[in-house]
C-alpha cells in the first residue's frame, strides 16, 4: 500500500484523483464514525487550548500527551515525519534519524551534533535530529520549556506539539484545518511549502493527501 501511494504521488494528475478518493473515503468515515472522528466540540477544543495557555508545565505536558493520541494529531505528526524524510516506515528508528540520513543510538538527549552534507552543488550543515528534525537550539529551548528529561519518542512528540501550539496551529490541526496548520508551521519545518530556508518543499496537496491517508488509518485503529 505504501509503495503504491508513493508511486501515485509522483504524478500530479494521479495526486488529484487520489485527493478526491481520499476525501470521499473520509466523508464515509465521518458518517459512520462521527463520535470517533469529531468527539471534541468546538467549545471543548477552545477550552483545552485555553487550559494549555494558563497551565503549569506538568499540566501542559499532560494536555499535550492527551492530544497526541487524537487521530488527527497523530496523522499530522506522521505527515511532518514523512515530509522531513524520517517517515513512518522506519518505525521507532525514525526518532533516531539525523540530517542527511544520519542516525544515532542514544535517546538520553538530542545529539547536539552538526552534520555537513552536499546539497545542490554546495554544502549545508545542520544539527536537525529526531523524527521531527529538531535543531539543537530549538530542542534545548523546548526541552527547557516543557522540562523534558530526555529525547525519547514521547518527548519528541510532545516537543513537536509544543511547536505547533506556539505557532497557533494546534487548534487548526484538531479541527482539521490542515492547510492553515501547514501554512502556520512552515517556518518550523523546512520541507513545508513557503518555508524560507531554500530546501526542497512538498506542495500542500501532497501533504494534505498524506495527512488524510494517515488520518483514516488512525481512526480505523482507535
Amino acid at each position: 500500500m505504501k509503495n503504491i501511494l508513493f508511486t501515485i504521488l509522483k504524478s500530479r494528475k494521479n495526486l488529484v484523483i487520489l485527493y478526491i478518493a481520499v476525501s470521499l473515503c473520509l466523508t464515509f468515515f465521518v458518517c459512520i464514525k462521527e463520535n470517533v472522528l469529531f468527539e471534541l466540540t468546538a467549545n471543548t477544543n477552545l477550552r483545552i487550548i485555553s487550559q494549555i495557555h494558563s497551565a503549569q508545565t506538568s499540566t501542559r505536558k499532560a494536555l499535550f500527551l492527551m492530544l497526541s493520541k487524537k487521530p488527527q494529531v497523530e496523522a499530522f505528526l506522521d505527515m511532518i515525519s514523512w515530509a522531513e524524510g524520517t517517515a513512518i516506515q522506519y518505525g521507532n528508528n525514525s526518532y533516531k534519524m539525523q540530517y542527511a540520513n544520519g542516525s544515532f543510538t542514544e535517546l538520553t538527549n538530542h545529539p547536539q551534533r552538526v552534520i555537513s552534507a552536499p546539497f545542490a552543488h554546495r554544502h549545508l550543515s545542520s544539527s536537525a535530529s529526531g523524527r521531527y528534525q529538531f535543531l539543537a537550539a530549538t530542542w534545548n529551548e523546548v526541552a527547557a520549556a516543557l522540562d523534558l528529561a530526555d529525547f525519547s519518542p514521547q518527548n519528541q512528540d510532545l516537543a513537536a506539539l509544543f511547536l505547533i501550539y506556539r505557532a497557533n496551529a494546534l487548534l487548526d490541526v484538531i479541527e482539521l484545518r490542515i492547510k492553515s496548520a501547514i501554512a502556520k508551521t512552515s517556518r518550523i519545518w523546512a520541507s513545508f511549502p513557503g518555508a524560507p530556508y531554500g530546501q526542497p518543499t512538498h506542495p500542500s496537496e501532497e501533504l494534505i493527501t498524506y495527512f488524510y491517508w494517515r488520518y483514516i488509518h488512525h481512526c480505523a485503529i482507535h
